[in-house]
């Protein structure tokens, strides 16, 4: 399989994937749009319950989410399919028992939760149903992971994306007609995650790969994919913590109305992850695979393609960010939420500087530099409590969205220093880099223009499409859209029945 083939199998699951990700978007803010209008004091309580359940989720799953997406996608390039079975068997049935056992204490202590360390007694409720959704969360994940190994993104985003989506609008919007408040928006989060786990295990089981059939021995390889695994759980906190660090905080030392607030911001920030997530969804499992047959030279293509597409679509969606961050959390979520625009822009370049160096970590995955990984992990903690324990006091929800986006860009660029080191390969050259750098003053400049002279919509959107028309002429006249991308323009273009492309 050439480069071309290796990059269409990543464009095509990142479509599928970008699909999936953008209905996913679209629910999500619908089921935000039922929670927030309840007001802001409940929209704050229940996303810092729902930040309770990303950590516990994180340390329930024990790193095997990431153990189970670089082992079965090896086993996977190489055919053994009961090693397959066996990191898929193993990671269930400990990640089930680990998040048994933190449901059964997250439970018991809710009160203690909710009033020592929140000082919200209302939060009780919200917490032990938390608890109750762990497990269902927990394995929602890994066989969110199994799938991607398998390249079977389909299944993947249609449980996880859409009926996932799904099943919480449906649950949210019930007891929110019916004004059954925490209690009735908590019980109908946990059945959603039941619903969507119940889904996944089917799609996984007759649609991915056959989990239960007793036709295919499991291997034994637990110690393998634990001593690979284990270093990854500070990891999974790192990562959720870009979601949670900045909520939990502000849930400790400020109100339930500014985390309500804040909440407005942070998950429009995460549209910066919409393309590199859709493209990142076969990254490592294709890259893996080619790794396992000694293909050095293709794995180093792959990196720098996709790390410049992550580059090249991500940069416009930063700019739309910063003109329209009022404009998008008003219309969206309502006046009182207004206050939430400086923080919208100030995560958004965060989320755009960890996302391009996602990749970087997808190196250090296949290589297994898992305690490489880790101390990064513990570094990305350190700094994001350290520096929103610092600012929240002062400067609220402006704090909070400074200390995460300090702590991704530092995050990603170790990640990106090591992969150099260990890899010895760069997700860019000079001339990519050159070329960012150029069009990221011009970006700011617009912006600086536009919070000077104050223009109106429709000013804003001639002058954004203006900007992105030119940067675009310019990816083409420097050669940063090259032979594949076109190539692979090309064959899009002509399942639509389009002519007129041979001279792109």
């Amino acid at each position: 399989m050439n480069l071309l083939e290796e990059a269409k199998t990543i464009a095509k699951g990142a479509g599928l994937a970008f699909l999936g990700f953008g209905a996913s978007k679209i629910f999500t803010y619908i089921w935000r749009l039922v929670l927030a209008r309840a007001g802001t004091d409940v929209y704050g309580l229940f996303s810092l319950g729902v930040a309770l359940l990303t950590i516990a989720v994180a340390v329930s799953l024990l790193g095997l989410a990431n153990g189970v997406e670089r082992f079965a996608a090896y086993y996977y390039g190489k055919n053994e399919r009961d090693k397959i079975k066996g990191v898929l068997t193993a990671a269930l049935k400990i990640s089930l028992a680990a998040s048994i056992a933190i449901g059964v204490l997250l439970y018991v202590f809710a009160g203690a939760i909710a009033r020592g360390i929140f000082g919200k007694p209302e939060m009780e409720v919200i917490i032990q149903f938390m608890a109750i959704a762990l497990p269902a969360a927990t394995l929602t994940e890994i066989c969110f992971s199994a799938m991607k190994a398998l390249q079977q993104i389909k299944y993947a985003i249609i449980t996880k994306n859409v009926l996932d989506s799904a099943f919480k609008i449906a649950l949210a919007a019930i007891p929110a007609f019916l004004s059954w408040g925490l209690l009735g928006l908590s019980a109908g989060y946990a059945a959603a995650c039941f619903l969507t786990v119940l889904a996944f295990i089917y799609f996984l089981d007759r649609k991915v790969f056959p989990l239960f059939s007793a036709k295919i021995k499991s291997a034994n390889v637990n110690r393998e994919l634990l001593s690979f695994s284990l270093p990854l759980v500070v990891v999974s906190i790192a990562s959720s913590s870009f979601y949670i660090i900045d909520t939990l905080v502000l849930g400790i030392l400020k109100t339930a109305n500014e985390v309500g607030v804040y909440n407005a911001a942070s998950p429009t920030a995460t549209l910066l992850l919409l393309m590199p997530t859709a493209l990142l969804s076969l990254f490592l499992p294709v890259m893996t695979a080619e790794y396992a047959k000694d293909k050095k030279e293709k794995v180093t293509a792959i990196y720098r393609i996709v790390s410049k597409w992550i580059l090249l679509a991500n940069l416009p969606v930063l700019l739309g960010m910063v003109l329209f961050s009022r404009l998008i959390v008003v219309r969206f979520f309502g006046v009182e939420y207004a206050a939430a625009a400086i923080p919208l822009v100030i995560l958004s370049f965060g989320y755009f500087t960890l996302s391009f160096f996602w990749t970087s970590f997808y190196v250090l995955s296949m290589l297994k530099k898992t305690k490489q990984i880790m101390l990064f992990a513990i570094v990305n903690i350190s700094v994001n409590f350290t520096l929103a324990f610092l600012l929240v006091p002062q400067y609220g929800m402006v704090g909070a969205a400074t200390s995460t986006a300090v702590a991704m860009g530092v995050y990603g660029l170790l990640f990106f220093g090591a992969a150099r080191k260990y890899f010895k390969a760069s997700p860019f050259d000079k001339r990519l880099l050159a070329f960012a750098l150029g069009f990221g003053a011009v970006f700011f400049v617009t912006w600086l223009a536009e919070s000077v002279f104050g223009f109106g919509v429709a000013e804003k959107l001639a002058l954004f499409f203006a900007v992105v028309f030119v940067y675009l002429l310019a990816a083409l006249k420097f050669g940063f859209i090259g032979e594949v991308e076109k190539e692979l323009f090309r064959k899009a273009f002509k399942r639509t029945g389009l002519r007129g492309l041979k001279e792109l």
